[in-house]
């Protein structure tokens, strides 16, 4: 009996190996990535906010410089 749990030994321990790299790689792809997606850092004060905002929540500085509705009115 204790021949077989030793033979085994090396299979269980890559089966773990493999269940702990996927729920690594899930976990990542769902708060890491998908939060790279929807927002973006301020230059200003390090924080996030969400991507098209003209200005940033946190500190109030302008954030996105490609906005065409900024022109002068005439």
């Amino acid at each position: 009996m204790r021949g077989v749990l030793i033979s085994y030994f090396p299979l269980l321990i890559v089966l773990v190996g493999v269940v702990v790299f996927f729920g690594v790689r899930y976990l990542y792809r769902k708060f890491v990535q998908e939060k790279s997606e929807k927002y973006a850092r301020c230059p200003h004060c390090g924080r996030y906010y969400e991507k098209g905002n003209y200005y940033c929540p946190h500190c109030g500085e302008v954030v996105d410089g490609d906005r065409s509705d900024d022109g002068p009115v005439s």
